[in-house]
Formats: structure tokens, C-alpha cells, sequence
């Protein structure tokens, strides 16, 4: 859940921490930030996308390949008797089984578990 209203708080911050330091702070929130102290006062404020995940990642050594399509989520690259863990971000099986479509997957950040292989995902 990303916070849309900045927080409050009352940091001590010198001039210097100010001038130099950079505020990062949820994508879209950048102006809210800019109107309310104490971070009106940084100097240097940039907008950020906090998930983590912005694209498909795998181990470059691995043939794991994961193409979303429509909600279903495709697995490629695998023996034909390996098993698929599917996972949420709180650590929760939203999939287990040998399937290599995998449909009315919610959108959300996943990590995707195939023998010893895995990647995380964006869907």
C-alpha cells in the first residue's frame, strides 16, 4: 500500500542535509510533498516506483522464461517434470503444480519457483 498524503514528522535536519540529500518519495505524491513541512524544505525531491519490481528478472544462467498475457501467466523453459511455487510478496503459494499456463493471475509482484530456478515478476 503506498501512502498518497505525505507523513508527518519532525525531523532535525541541517541546511546542509537539505541542500544535498535527496527525498524520495511515492510516484504521483512529488507536489503534496512540496507544499507540507518539513519536506518542502529539501531542496532535491524525486518521485520513485518503491515496489521493487519493475520488470521480469532471472538469473541470466537460467532457461526460466515468463511471458504475461491477459491475466495468465506462461512458464517456459522447463523440464517437462518439474514443479512450479508460485508466490505473493508476504511469502503466501498463490500456485503449485506442473501447469505452464497459469490463468487469472491478480496483478501484484510474484516470485516465480521452478526446481532450482526462480524470478520475480511484475504482473
Amino acid at each position: 500500500m503506498q501512502c498518497e498524503v505525505p507523513i508527518e514528522c519532525d525531523p532535525i535536519c541541517g541546511d546542509n542535509t537539505l541542500k544535498e540529500a535527496i527525498l524520495y518519495v511515492p510516484k504521483g505524491t512529488k507536489t503534496a510533498y512540496e507544499k507540507v513541512d518539513p519536506w518542502r524544505n529539501f531542496w532535491n525531491i524525486e518521485e520513485m516506483d518503491f515496489s521493487g519490481v519493475d520488470r521480469i528478472e532471472a538469473d541470466d544462467t537460467t532457461g526460466l522464461r515468463l511471458v504475461v498475457n491477459n491475466g495468465s501467466l506462461m512458464i517456459d523453459g522447463l523440464d517437462d517434470n518439474q514443479s512450479i511455487v508460485v508466490y505473493d510478496v508476504q511469502g503466501r503459494v498463490v500456485y503449485r503444480g506442473m501447469n505452464r499456463i497459469i490463468e487469472n493471475i491478480a496483478s501484484g509482484l510474484y516470485i516465480v519457483k521452478a526446481g532450482s530456478q526462480s524470478a520475480k515478476i511484475a504482473i
